[in-house]
Order: C-alpha cells, then structure tokens, then sequence
C-alpha cells in the first residue's frame, strides 16, 4: 500500500467548502490524482472515487459491511484498473510537502480572515518557512518582532505538518514565561482549533496539556493526610472548598497553580521527592495516572518551560527516566533566555549551608542516637571541611565582597581548598558506607534521605575537585554564599544533546538576532558547530507604524552613568520627572539597579501627583497588577519588567530606559575575554550584542497592538549624538522618529492621546 496516501486532510477542506460531500460522507485516502470516499446510507456503505483536479466522482461499489484499513488496498487495485492511463503518478513526499504548503497559504488567505484574525504577508510568510524548516528537519531561527504573529504561526504550522504525517508524536512546546504558557492554552491553541474544527481541517479537538515539576501537583495520600488534621478546625471557609474540591478534582485538575491556597499548604500536600512504588496510594494516585497519561504521546501539543524541557534532555543523555513521551519536534519560544536556562541547567552550585543543613538533619531525626560517637565524629568532620572550603573561597575574594550584598567574583581553588575537598567527599562516603551498614530498623526513610543527600552534595563535589573544566565563581547572598560553577564547553554539551539529533527545532522570538544577525546566538547555544545546510534563518519586521505612533526622545546633557556621581543621578531623577509629567503618568522606568532605583523612586515620591506611584522591588510581581489596573500610573521596575509582559492600550505610553543594559562584568564575562582574545572582541561580539537584544525587549513592552502610541525614552548619553553606541541602537530599535526636545514629548501626547487619557 505504498502509494495510499492517508493525509487527506487538504482535499477533505476542499471539497467542505465547495459543498461536494454528500450527507454523512467523508474522504478515506488518496491515490495519484483521485481519493475515495466513504458514505453510509442507512443501510450498506457506499464508496466512490473524485478526481481531485476536476472533482468528478465514479461510483466504486456498495456492501453492507464497512472497509477497514487492511481493505483499502482492493479500492486502489479496482481504480488502478479502470484508471490506469489517467493517473498522474507523483513523488508522494514532494506532494505532500507542496500540499502541505498550500493548505497552510489557504488558512491564512482565506480562512483566518473570516474570524475576525487579521491577513498579514509577514505572518504567512514566517509560516511557510517554519513549515519547512520542519519538513527539512531543520534548525530554524525564527525572529518575529511584536505584532507579526509567530504564536499562531508556530502552531498552525506545526498542526499542517502533523497532518502529513502519518507516524503521530506530540509538538513540544517550550516557554519561558507561565504567562505564555496561559495565553498559549486558553486562548491560541482553543482558539486555532475551533477554526479547523469548522472548516474540517481537523476531525477532532487539539489536545495540549502542561507539563511541570513534581511540586506542583497534589499528593493525595499528603492531600488526604493534611485534611484529617484540619478537617473539624475553624480554617478559613475558602481554604476548606478549595479542598473538597481538590479532594475530588479530575485529573487536569489536580495543578496546585490553579489553587489559590498558600505556600505553606502547598508545600503540605504537593507531590514531593518521596513518591514512589511503594505508596499505599500508588494504584490510585492521580498524579500518577496524569503523569501516566502524558507519557502515551496522545496529546497533540505538550507546553513545558525551559527548564523542564532541558532537564528531560539531561534525563535523555545520562539514561535516566525521562519527564517527556518521544517527540519529532520542539518549538523553543522565547528563544532569547535558552542560554541562560542552559546555564542553569547544566551548571551546578554548592551552598555553604548544605553541609550544615545535613548534620542539622541528622540532628533532628535522631540519627545520631544510633551510635552516637561514630555519627558526632563524621559530621565534626564535615563541619570542619565546609568552614576549610568556604573559609579559602573567601580568603582570595576582594575586599569588597562581603556576606548580604549580591555579587559574583572568580573562585580561586588553593591547594588547601582542594585538599579538604577530597577530605569531604571521602567524610560523605564514610557517612553512606556507615548508614548502609548500620541494620537498626529506626532508620527506615531516614537513612535514605541522608544517602540521597550525601550523593547530590559527592556529584557537586567532585566537579568542584577538578574544576579546570568548569568556570566557577563565589556569589554572595543575604543567606550566606554560593560556589557556582558552568562547563566551559556547555556549546559543545548543547550542540551534542539538542541540536544534533535529526528532528527539526523551531527557535522563535521578538529578539533573537543584531539586525539580522544570529551568531550570537548560534555561538553561545552551539547551534554554529551543527552542519549549516540544517540551520535556516529568518527576521520579520514589525507591521506596527512605530513613525507615526512613537516617539524615540534621547536627551543631551545626561552626564555618564555613574552611581557615584551625585551630578549624575540628580540629573537622572530630575529628566524623570520632567518625562512622567509629560505624558502625565502611564510610565515604566527600567532600572539596572535597584539603589538607584529605590533612591530615585523616594526622591519622587516628595512631590504631589495625580497619577499613583509603584515600585516593583525583589520578587514584587504584584506591582504589575498594580500599575495595570491604575490605568495611568508609574511603575519603578528593575530590568525584569523589561521582558516577558504585555500592557497594551494607554496604561502604559511612556517607557523610560534609565541605563543601557549592559552585562556586568563577572568571572564567566572574564573566561569570554579570555578565548575571544582580549576585552575589545569581547565587546564587539558579546556584550554589546546582548544589550542590542536586552534593549530591544525592554522597547518591545511599549507598542503592544496597531493602535497603541507612546514615547520612548533613553536616558544613557552613550546614545546621544555624540554617544558611541547611537548608530547601532538606532539601527537595531523600531524605526523611530527622534528628538532631544522635551516639548516634543508633550507636543506627542496631546497630538496622539484622546480626552479620557488626561481624565
């Protein structure tokens, strides 16, 4: 049956709308130039065959029993028979793709616009090639500004190529964001299917589900556990009904997200490290039933963030059980933060309070009770090799890095260091080899949960043992410190793991390139050492008419950034308040410091205004809300509002950059130095190109739809005309009308803005 085409999903299209089916009747397969269609009347089933260049059907044969699949092929013989000399024989996978490509045209041409979704060339253009970038098995760099579409193009494209192809696996879709993951689950996916659904593009719904962490699901034996203790106390009325209904919720409903329930309560009844096959709740688990289900591949689409997405590729590598079902394809949105995942991810980091946190442990479950003089000697000498190592990281740091401030700084691994390294995991092998002898049956879990940690802390250890391969550095935090430490060839362990397997990527976002240019990209993520016949590349302008709706206002007399120049910040604050006045609120100033930031924000916060003033501290995320619901308000943010949320409409109509975002110099800063030969390329191919993305995020948060208008402002003098930088912001950021004059700020919101603005 090599020449039955099953993929008819195209021609199933067609003929729905040229209204050629007749009742309870639908296309079974093609065959060169004809397909055979199926049709019950009432009493037997009736087969014909159209011609699908001139749709003129022949009646085949009728029976009373249906054709099952393994039958087909006596359909195909009888039209072989009588259509011998007609057909048009075909490459079957160039016809594919080219039908492929034009049933995908026909859904942004013809059948998008009749929702309501508006036609744009740059979005069908954008889809075509990621619809082959997936046919090719490529590696398709996909940089799509705001306002273009890729979200539907990604999946459109994706739900065309799975319709030509026979063997089905889920579409990997990973994200960085939990507010691109709702809009891709409530709103896209819902939204695109439906549409197919309509036209007969699809037989069936799109089904997606959402893949997380272990943590964020209930546990139903700790779930069933907490509300035996609670269950006759006087707990809040919302609390006991988010809990009866969780009691009996259904398998997708079973994420904790979706509850508005507490950290602690969470932590209380959330799938933890525990769970395993010898639950009494295994059978019944729903969380093992979901996680189950998700394993079989039957949903259509899997929505997971990066991190989720690369520790399953981790899994892949090292043998382990994987989090994801066998995939042919992964969609990587929000491309931009890939590294920084990578980085996480393939990294590690030792806390000078694990090694305390385990004796507290050992303490607290009584371990040491066992043979108390074997226990007390092995956790003072753990004890002792911690403060050793700790003590040696911070000998040779500057004298500025101290414990409370964040920062990083190179780790410097004497001899002594090293030493007592070695001496701590050959203590943490004794503490294993003394638990796995001792036979008291008090130890039960316990026993094991020291095991398992002495493993975790032995696998960090020994990389920190021989970190020639490695670039580590010390950060210091309000709790104490951190020895960090990334692979110096994590492009190589990317380029290995992801990229050289033969299944096609798509990396997507609004800023993934300088101008076009992708080699940042492709050199940090080790996508430049993979063949380049297998990359493609793309960048699709924005439609939006950033010359008529924006404004770029750069101001001249901003001395250079210096926190230490008390000029400079007075004249920061003071072109801030002169700005948010101008468009009376509705600002965003992005900060790259948060003390200059709250310092700014306090000095502001002296004078009467009319507009409520926020300020979005460490890990504030309700002081977006906030400032969204203000409708004309200013938020103090650091860069973190600077990607990843979306205010469109007037709430949000002046965006104020205070600082380039430059990276700050650090020890992975300084390796790049070293292999790129000096300070000057790293500038040139490193540093200033990821600014050139970072800024281009931070621009990217003003104009949101074709209607929204504002300012943008840029406080740096590096970008003013003398700046050194001027040329290639101006050349990488929208195309933007400039000015240094603040009356034009004002001359631009009153020409731009309607009454209810100023109300």
């Amino acid at each position: 049956m090599d020449y039955i085409d099953l993929c008819v999903n195209d021609i199933r299209n067609e003929m729905y709308e040229k209204n050629l089916f007749k009742e309870n009747e639908d296309v079974l397969y093609k065959i060169e130039n004809y397909v055979v269609l199926e049709r019950f009347t009432g009493k037997s089933y009736s087969y014909r065959m159209v011609n699908i260049y001139d749709m003129n059907p022949k009646h085949l044969c009728s029976r009373k029993t249906m054709i099952i699949k393994e039958e087909y092929n006596l359909l195909a013989q009888k039209i072989l028979k009588l259509e011998g000399d007609n057909l048009k024989p075909c490459n079957l996978e160039n016809a594919k793709s080219k039908r492929a490509e034009k049933l995908l045209s026909r859904i942004f041409l013809d059948i998008l616009p009749q929702h309501g979704l508006s036609l744009r060339e740059n979005q069908i253009e954008l889809a075509l090639q990621m619809l082959k970038g997936l046919i090719d098995k490529s590696i398709s760099l996909m940089e799509a500004e705001v306002g273009i579409g890729k979200t539907h193009a990604y999946i459109i494209a994706a739900v065309v190529h799975g319709l030509f192809t026979e063997t089905k696996t889920p579409v990997i879709i990973s994200t960085s964001t939990i507010a691109l993951q709702k809009s891709i689950t409530e709103e896209y996916i819902p939204q695109i299917s439906q549409i197919l659904l309509e036209h007969k593009i699809i037989d069936k719904p799109l089904s997606f589900v959402v893949r997380k962490g272990k943590s964020h699901y209930v546990c139903d034996k700790r779930l069933k556990k907490y509300w035996f203790t609670i269950e006759n106390s006087t707990r809040p009325i919302e609390e006991i009904t988010s809990l009866k209904q969780l009691l009996s919720a259904e398998l997708n409903e079973i994420d904790l997200d979706c509850y508005t329930f507490t950290r602690y309560i969470k932590d209380k009844i959330c799938v933890n490290n525990k769970c395993n096959n010898v639950c009494d709740y295994y059978e019944s688990c729903r969380f093992i039933r979901f996680n189950s289900d998700c394993m079989t591949g039957e949903f259509d689409f899997q929505i997971a963030n990066h991190n989720y997405v690369m520790a399953n590729i981790i899994a892949q590598k090292e043998n382990r059980k994987q989090l994801l079902p066998n995939y042919k394809i992964v969609i990587f949105d929000e491309a931009h933060k890939l590294y920084d995942v990578a980085k996480q991810m393939y990294g590690c980091f030792l806390l000078d309070t694990d090694i305390t946190g385990l004796i507290v442990y050992i303490t607290m479950s009584k371990l040491r009770e066992l043979k108390s003089e074997p226990i007390q000697i092995i956790c003072d000498r753990m004890e002792k090799c911690n403060d050793k190592i700790f003590g040696e990281l911070l000998q040779n740091t500057p004298s500025d890095f101290v414990k409370g401030e964040n920062g990083r700084t190179k780790a410097e691994f004497t001899r002594i260091c090293q030493y007592y390294i070695r001496e701590l995991l050959e203590t943490l092998a004794d503490l294993r080899k003394y638990i796995y002898l001792c036979s008291d049956k008090r130890l039960k879990g316990r026993g094991k949960n020291v095991q398992r940690i002495c493993r975790e802390v032995s696998d960090k250890l020994n990389l920190f043992a021989s970190p020639e391969s490695m670039v580590c550095w010390l950060e210091s935090q309000k709790s104490g410190f951190k020895l960090c430490a990334i692979p110096k060839d994590l492009n190589k362990m990317l380029a290995n793991d992801i990229w050289s397997t033969r299944i096609p990527y798509i990396l997507t976002s609004g800023t993934i390139s300088v101008g076009g240019n992708f080699d940042l990209l492709k050199s940090k993520t080790g996508i430049e050492l993979i063949p380049q016949k297998r990359i493609s590349e793309t960048s699709k302008k924005s439609l939006f008419d950033y010359k008529n709706n924006t404004l770029l206002y750069i101001p001249e007399h901003i001395p250079f950034p210096n926190l230490k120049n008390e000029k400079y910040i007075a004249t920061v604050t003071n072109e801030i308040q002169k700005l948010i006045k101008a468009t009376h609120g509705h600002a965003l100033v992005l900060f790259t410091s948060y003390w200059l930031m709250d310092k700014v924000f306090s000095e502001v916060c002296q004078n009467d205004y009319d507009y409520p003033l926020f300020v979005m501290g460490r890990g504030r995320i309700d002081a977006i809300s906030d400032f969204k619901i203000s409708g004309n308000g200013v938020l103090f943010a650091s860069d973190t509002a600077g990607e990843g949320i979306d205010i469109a409409g007037d709430t949000l109509s002046n965006l104020i950059i205070v600082k380039l975002p430059f990276g700050v110099p650090d020890p992975i800063s300084e390796y790049e130095q070293s292999v790129l030969g000096g300070l000057k390329e790293y500038l040139n191919k490193i540093n200033t190109p990821n600014m050139i993305i970072k800024l281009k995020q931070y621009a990217g948060r003003l104009i949101r739809s074709e209607i929204d208008t504002g300012i943008v402002a840029i406080m740096d003098s590096r970008v003013n005309k003398r700046g050194k930088y001027r040329d290639i912001v101006l050349k990488s950021l929208f195309d933007m009308t400039v000015t240094n004059n603040i009356l034009d700020v004002e001359r631009f919101i009153n020409l731009k803005k309607d009454m209810a603005y100023f109300e």
